[in-house]
């Protein structure tokens, strides 16, 4: 805890010139504090300049509040007031992510509190239905000034341990867990974040001078110019937050108002990365009918370093990256599991193990499962999604996809509102392997702006190795980018396909090929399209598409 904070009061920031009815919880409701609060609120706020309107504001104690702030794009954004005595009680933004607006108020204000008509009326006019894919060229902003933190300058003798106060600051607003990328500079005088294309963006700027304010300000992108989303004054040994969850450019910068005294600023950015313009290569192979009835009824399709593999309803098989995929598929296995579930789904590859999602598909089997494969296409065991009738699952299981980033196995419906999470396990015991799955939570899925939506037809996902869940909607013709860290579809761009022509989008999977290492074959995200003829002899579609900058995917 660092030392000597002031007793600056700033919480429920315009509460006493808006007259909104504000949920506040944990509060001193002496009238020495609300006079005291209200006296310094009043003086304070005229300084801030936000583009748009406070709709809600929940206040955490005499100094620390979250506000519900509405901008001019639709978006419900929240900023976060605290002094340095406040940081151990910060807000945990882990636990509202996946959260509506309204979600997030009454988690913070408590189930009592009435929701305000303001935050009601602002979440009813910001849905934005999935809809049709959206352009994947994302607008290119002229960065702003490239300029470094300046060290902070003090003229007298410091009451504060510096070093310890900015660890301090590290450690409660740098921290890596769910974000891409951070940049904290500490003891500075300014600091300027630069442009970053971003799906979800965090600034804190923190004045952590004794006797010097700071000025904070965030900018986004409008497609033709820098849009200053709130210019906002930091008293001294406070601090404040930004949060904006929809995908766009942002930047932020964090200054001391240097009068005289101590000038010294602490400042983070946080932001997990947008996807990047995404360009479609053409088909290969195209209107390929494989031999051996291995082109019907394609399902699936994942990858290891070495192999791609593929399933159809009733069998797997692997190629080698080096081999052409137009050739007939040569090393095959049957469904270990047919009898129990005759259809296998979009795979998945992670940790050095294949899983197949299983449907009964008239089989005996009991709702759906998971199977496990070693490369080598050898089947180890299976095991029966649990809590499937909570999850929503129920016999539906077109997909299971492996998160790189937390190890985890997801999957959903074929006509879903959620996305489900699972852990496994897999062991030897008495002379046989065993699955063993749990289920951990489902991720509701929402629209951008936070609004819970539904997905119709999903045939296949996969996950990229930042943790982006991209998910292939045949009904929709698209593929949504989802961030699970909150279930915002962020984007989504379209493919082509004819269902008039009984062509069906099937699995997904993501790898940089550019190299020229398989053959035909280049980009870095692949989507099966099946052509279904009758009575057979189905026509396969590899459809291939390059990413700008794949190491954002």
């Amino acid at each position: 805890m660092p030392l000597n904070a002031s007793k600056w009061i700033l919480a429920c920031v315009f509460s006493a010139l808006s007259g909104l009815a504000l949920g506040c919880g944990g509060v001193d409701d002496s009238e020495e504090s609300a006079a005291s609060l209200q006296t310094s609120q009043a003086l304070l706020s005229m300084k801030d300049q936000v583009d748009g309107k406070i709709v809600a504001q929940v206040r955490l104690s005499t100094t620390h509040s979250v506000e519900f702030w509405q901008f001019s794009d639709g978006a419900i954004n929240l900023r976060e007031i605290g002094s340095a005595q406040d940081l151990e009680k910060q807000l945990d933004l882990e636990a509202l992510q996946g959260l509506s607006p309204i979600e997030r108020f009454r988690q913070l204000a408590g189930p009592s509190e009435p929701v305000p008509a303001s935050l009601l009326e602002a979440a009813s006019v910001q849905k934005a239905a999935p809809g049709q894919p959206v352009s994947m060229v994302p607008w290119a902003p002229p960065p702003p000034p490239e300029r470094k933190p300046e060290s902070g300058a003090s003229s007298f003798a410091p009451l504060i341990d510096w070093n310890a106060d900015a660890l301090w600051f590290q450690q409660n607003f740098c921290t890596w867990s769910t974000v891409d990328s951070v940049w904290c500079p500490t003891n500075v005088g300014w600091a300027d974040a630069g442009a970053v294309y971003a799906m979800f963006y965090e600034s804190t700027c923190f004045a952590a001078s004794q006797n010097q304010s700071a000025t904070y300000t965030t900018k986004s992108w409008n497609g033709s110019a820098w849009v200053t989303n709130a210019v906002n004054t930091v008293a001294p040994r406070y601090w404040q937050r930004w949060t904006f969850e929809v995908l766009n450019w942002y930047t932020a910068r964090c200054e001391s108002i240097n009068t005289g005294g101590d000038s010294r600023v602490d400042f983070s950015h946080r932001f997990r990365w947008g996807t990047p313009s995404i360009g479609a290569l053409g088909d290969f192979p195209s209107d390929r009918t494989y031999s051996g009835g291995y082109s019907n009824d394609t399902q699936g399709v994942t990858h290891d370093s070495n192999y791609w593999f593929l399933t159809n309803t009733n069998n797997i098989w692997r190629v080698p990256v080096g081999s052409s995929l137009n050739d007939n598929p040569s090393y095959t296995a049957s469904n270990p599991w047919a009898g129990l579930y005759n259809h296998l789904g979009d795979i998945s590859y992670g940790a050095g193990y294949l899983f197949i999602p299983l449907e009964r598909n008239g089989g005996s089997g009991s709702w759906c499962s998971f199977g496990v494969m070693n490369t080598s296409l050898t089947p180890y065991a299976y095991a029966i999604v649990p809590d499937a009738g909570i999850s929503d699952q129920g016999e539906s299981c077109p997909w299971v996809a492996y998160n790189p980033r937390d190890g985890h196995l997801y999957a959903s419906a074929f006509d879903a509102s959620y996305i489900n999470k699972y852990s496994w396990s897999l062991a030897y015991v008495n002379s046989a392997w065993q699955l063993n799955l749990s289920f951990v939570s489902r991720i509701q899925i929402k629209d951008k702006y936070g609004n819970p939506v539904s997905l119709t037809s999903l045939q296949g996902a996969e996950f990229s190795n930042t943790g982006k869940l991209y998910l292939v909607s045949d009904s929709a013709g698209a593929v949504y980018v989802m961030d699970v860290f909150n279930g915002r579809l962020q984007t989504a761009f379209g493919v082509q396909v004819d269902h008039g022509s009984y062509e069906e989008l099937e699995g997904i999977t993501l790898w940089d090929v550019d190299s020229g290492v398989a053959p035909g074959v280049s980009g870095q995200i692949h989507v099966q399209m099946c052509d279904n003829d009758w009575p057979d002899s189905d026509d396969f579609y590899f459809k291939h598409y390059r990413a700008s900058e794949p190491s954002k995917l």
